[in-house]
């Protein structure tokens, strides 16, 4: 298994910072027994305030939000219910 996946949203006056977590999971069976390996590292962050929503990779260049989008489908959600928490303030 290798998937991207929302971490937890951090909001700050106007801006939300929403990590994208790349998981990878790995097991197999040898003669002598079972192994696995298990990754958690962060991919991408998101970064919404007053002039829309960005990605950037984790070296700091700026990527393409949309196959996040399409990677992680929660990403919309996560961060309109982040809106909607800050507007309730």
């Amino acid at each position: 298994m290798d998937e991207l996946t929302a971490g937890n949203p951090v909001t700050t006056h106007s801006v939300t910072l929403l990590p994208i977590e790349r998981i990878f999971i790995q097991s197999g069976k040898m003669d002598s027994g079972y192994w696995m390996v298990v990754q958690k590292a962060p991919y991408a962050i998101i970064l919404r305030d007053s002039k829309g929503m960005r990605a950037f990779d984790m070296e700091g260049n700026n990527i393409s939000l949309q196959p996040l989008v399409q990677a992680v489908p929660d990403i919309e959600a996560i961060l309109v219910s982040r809106e909607d928490d800050d507007q309730s303030l």
